[in-house]
C-alpha cells in the first residue's frame, strides 16, 4: 500500500506538509463539487459562489449555504482526519513541524483535532461582514439574513468565491511550508485547482519527498515519489500506525 521509505522519510523529516482536498471529506459522506453527483451539477457556480451572486440574490445564496452547513453538521471527521491528528501530534512530540494545508471549507480537521491548519479556501462556518470586512464565527441562524453587529450590512460566509483571491497570508505561508519541507502528502486532491494545485511542485522541486494518496490519478501525479490509489481513510490509520510503532 505505501512503501517502507515513506515511514523512514517521515521518520527523519524535519517538516511535514499535508495538503487536503475534497476527497478526504466525500469520505464522511460530503459530495464534492465536480464528480458526478457534485454540489455544481444543478447550479452553475456563478449563481451561487460569487458576489454578484450574493449582491443580486442574498436570500437564494444564504439559503444554499445554510443548507450545506446543515449537511455538514449532520456528518463527522472520519478515520483519515483523525489519522492526520495522530500524525501531527507524533511530530509536535518531537518539535519537529506538520502544517495541514486545505481546500476544505467545512472544518471537519479542526472538529477532529488537527491544530496547524491553513484554510486555503476559507471556512464555511465563518462569517465576514461584506462592508466592514467584520469577521464573526456566530449568527442567528433564524433569521434570512444575517447583519453585522459593527455596521448593520449583510454577512457573508468566509469563504473565497469565484473572482476572489485567496488570502494572502494563508497563501504565501502555504508556498513557503511547501518550499521548505522534506515530506510532501498530497491527500484527496484532483490537482485541478489552482494554486493550490501548485503547492507540490513547489515542494518537488525543492528536493521534498512527495506522495499522493487519492483513489484517482490526478494530471500532476506522474510527478509524484510515491502514488497510493487507496481513499485516505484506508491508508493514514495505517502510516500513523507504523509512526508509532517503530
Amino acid at each position: 500500500m505505501f512503501s517502507d521509505l515513506l515511514i523512514e522519510k517521515l521518520q527523519n523529516a524535519d517538516s511535514v506538509v499535508v495538503l487536503t482536498g475534497a476527497g478526504i471529506s466525500a469520505e464522511s459522506g460530503i459530495p464534492t463539487f465536480r464528480d458526478k453527483d457534485g454540489l455544481w451539477n444543478n447550479f452553475k457556480p456563478e449563481e451561487l459562489a460569487s458576489m454578484d451572486a450574493f449582491l443580486k440574490t442574498p436570500e437564494r445564496v444564504w439559503q444554499w449555504y445554510k443548507w450545506r452547513q446543515e449537511l455538514i453538521n449532520n456528518v463527522q471527521p472520519n478515520l483519515g482526519h483523525y489519522a492526520l491528528v495522530e500524525i501531527e501530534n507524533y511530530f509536535i512530540a518531537k518539535n519537529k513541524i506538520f502544517s495541514l494545508i486545505t481546500q476544505n471549507v467545512d472544518d471537519l480537521h479542526k472538529k477532529a483535532g488537527s491544530k496547524n491548519i491553513y484554510e486555503l479556501h476559507g471556512n464555511i462556518m465563518k462569517y465576514k461582514c461584506v462592508n466592514c470586512n467584520y469577521k464573526t464565527d456566530q449568527i442567528d441562524q433564524s433569521v434570512g439574513l444575517p447583519t453585522c453587529i459593527q455596521c448593520g450590512n449583510n454577512l457573508r460566509p468566509d469563504i473565497v468565491w469565484f473572482g476572489e483571491e485567496l488570502p494572502e497570508q494563508e497563501l504565501d505561508k502555504s508556498f513557503n511550508l511547501a518550499e521548505s519541507c522534506d515530506v510532501f502528502l498530497s491527500i484527496g486532491t484532483s490537482g485541478l485547482i489552482y494554486p493550490a494545485a501548485i503547492l507540490p511542485v513547489y515542494a518537488i522541486d525543492e528536493g521534498a519527498y512527495s506522495v499522493e494518496i487519492n483513489p484517482e490519478r490526478s494530471p500532476i501525479s506522474y510527478l509524484f515519489n510515491e502514488e497510493i490509489r487507496e481513499k485516505a481513510g484506508n491508508v493514514l490509520p495505517q502510516i500513523a500506525k507504523r509512526l508509532k510503532i517503530e
